[in-house]
């Protein structure tokens, strides 16, 4: 439990870094550059987010996977993470080429299609010789999880966010709207050099991997394999749920306005940033731990230890997020959203719900149970979709987020359903009170704060998740303790 504390506060602290400089920046393009400004470069930025996503296939989690097993599904052979690296970065570099070029040679029907204008072709340019550099970081990013090597993620993150913001001060203050599209080569340029620099320095002595050369690696082409079938379930899974945002979106505008889409899209941003910080501690302890142990025993260790470690934080994560709402929002954005509290509390028990279930699907994941993964992944956004539909019509705009809290709590309870069924990690009783105290620990907090109660009323669901980790229903310490030591 202390060493997933201390992880969560460690990448926690460089993802604020690094969301305060995301932040500073596009106030900067705002005030300085105005909206069409800020129009360009989100333009882009979500181009360049695309073509990095399509780049690595999704193979950022099979990195960590196998980097942290150093064993392959198919054959159990073992392989060294330094192989796994080299093969991820042989791939990605391969497809980014192909991309690349592409982009580049339609330039212009690209700035028409995504501008309307043919004139910002150099812009595209730009973002085609980018886009590599942010794919390699992310593989960087995903071996260092896996290996566990969480002071690099630390020290990366926090360095290249100050010194890239630095740099696009300095361009967008001296060249204005050129300026801001050379800063998305600055920053991905200068991200990238930062996690290869401190890469170099960590593996100094030893095998490094190499950027686009796999020749004399044993077993290459069976870790390709590997890779892109691990690829394939997350990329699926990752494509879908922008597709049923922007179903969701058109029904919001549909039905309540573009206004109301904005209150819409707040309450998913102050969503994103809540569950950021676990989902990091999720990655780079959780996931190569059950990687690296395919012990049902240790794993079921590993699953109640990450279960009680979302409950000990998210319940005191959300009381304070509900209590600071209306300063969050303002702060966020303007005082033009504060309709949004009237939302965010289902949306953030929703959220604590979906963090429950992550340990579940990662332990399908884990075991390449991809049938599971895939049913999950289908299903959850096919729910979201159709309670969306129905619940706006019967609730109105609220129907949007108790849509996705039903969704969250349907797939929770199939996931330890099929975990029982399908693996013989089966979560216990115990497990499931926890569960449950936390989820109506949660409710409460919800209920205070629509029915606009007291704040005294939120001693309540804090003194039962006292309770839970510090009297009766406390975590047993003993087990960890002895499988630590095995």
């Amino acid at each position: 439990m202390k060493r997933l504390l201390k992880i969560t506060t460690k990448l926690g602290s460089a993802n604020s870094v690094a969301f305060i400089a995301s932040l500073v920046k596009n106030k900067f393009i705002a005030v300085f550059l105005g909206t069409s400004g800020v129009g360009i470069f989100a333009q882009l930025n979500n181009f360049l987010n695309l073509l990095s996503n399509l780049s690595t296939l999704g193979m950022q989690q099979g990195v960590t996977k196998f980097s942290a097993s150093c064993k392959l599904d198919e054959t159990e052979e073992k392989v060294d993470s330094e192989s796994i690296l080299s093969v991820a970065l042989f791939l990605v570099g391969s497809i980014a080429m192909v991309l690349s070029a592409a982009v580049i040679f339609f330039n212009k029907k690209i700035s028409f299609l995504i501008f309307s204008d043919a004139s910002y072709g150099f812009g595209i340019i730009i973002v085609a010789v980018s886009f590599p550099f942010i794919a390699f970081t992310a593989i960087f990013n995903y071996y260092f999880k896996g290996i566990g090597n969480i002071g690099a993620l630390f020290k990366t993150t926090i360095l290249s966010s100050i010194i890239g913001l630095a740099v696009s001060f300095s361009l967008i203050w001296l060249l204005s709207i050129k300026g801001l599209i050379m800063q998305i080569f600055t920053t991905a340029f200068i991200s990238f050099s930062v996690f290869y620099l401190f890469y170099s320095f960590f593996q100094r002595g030893r095998k490094k991997a190499r950027l686009f050369d796999i020749s004399g690696i044993p077993g290459a082409k069976t870790i390709i394999r590997n890779l892109l079938r691990h690829g394939f379930v997350i990329y699926v899974s990752n494509a879908l749920l922008p597709l049923s945002l922007l179903i969701i979106r058109s029904m919001v505008i549909k039905n309540f306005g573009i206004e109301q889409n904005g209150i819409f899209q707040s309450v998913l941003l102050i969503s994103a940033i809540f569950v950021s910080f676990p989902s990091e501690t999720l990655w780079a302890s959780y996931f190569p731990d059950i990687s690296k142990d395919r012990d049902p025993g240790r794993q079921k260790v590993l699953l109640a230890r990450f279960m009680d470690f979302l409950i000990l934080i998210g319940i005191p994560a959300v009381t304070f997020t509900i209590l600071l709402q209306n300063f969050v929002i303002k702060f966020l954005f303007s005082s033009h959203f504060v309709s949004a509290a009237s939302y965010l509390p289902v949306r953030l028990m929703g959220d604590f719900v979906y963090m429950l279930a992550w340990p579940i699907g990662l332990i399908f994941f884990a075991n390449s149970l991809f049938k599971e993964v895939l049913f999950f992944s289908i299903l959850w956004n096919l729910l979201l979709i159709g309670l969306s539909a129905l619940l706006i019509k019967l609730l109105g705009f609220e129907g949007v987020f108790i849509a996705y809290l039903l969704t969250c709590l349907i797939i929770l309870i199939l996931q330890w359903i099929i975990l029982r069924k399908k693996t013989v990690i089966a979560a216990g009783n115990r497990e499931l009170l926890r569960v449950i105290l936390a989820v109506i620990s949660v409710s409460m907090v919800c209920f205070v704060a629509r029915e606009r109660l007291s704040p005294y009323f939120y001693l309540l669901p804090l003194f039962i998740w006292f309770c839970m980790f510090f009297n009766k229903f406390k975590l047993n310490l003993e087990a960890v303790k002895l499988w630590q030591k095995k």
